[in-house]
């Protein structure tokens, strides 16, 4: 039986390595930064900077993009690392069209030039 866990980046070097080598893919509510890891599975690691307001208000942010990733985990492409950071409309986005955003940006990052496995 396959589970739904993510598999987060915990390690700053890690993280650090994924801002700085990782291609990135843009678009209204996430940006995405992918890295091959050379794994089996994606991993993630949220940014949700101050300006997005209280603690509350980020930690619904990271909640909502987790449970999107949870529910779509079979269709992302595995082996890399990702680094999601979402834009300030993502706060009032509904859960449909950050859904389909957040996996249109996943797939555009992994697909990049020079980002092949």
């Amino acid at each position: 039986m396959k589970t739904n866990k993510l598999t987060t980046l915990s390690k700053q070097k890690q993280i650090s390595k994924v801002f700085e080598e990782g291609s990135s893919y843009s678009n209204r509510f996430f940006v995405v930064r992918a890295l091959p890891n050379g794994g089996d599975g994606p991993r993630f690691v949220f940014a949700v900077g101050k300006r997005y307001g209280k603690a509350v208000e980020r930690n619904r942010i990271k909640r909502r993009a987790r449970e999107i990733l949870r529910q779509n985990l079979d269709i992302i492409p595995t082996g890399y690392d990702y680094a999601i950071i979402p834009r300030l409309p993502c706060q009032t986005g509904e859960f449909a069209e950050l859904e389909t955003h957040l996996l249109q940006a996943l797939a555009g990052a992994a697909s990049r030039k020079g980002n092949q496995q």
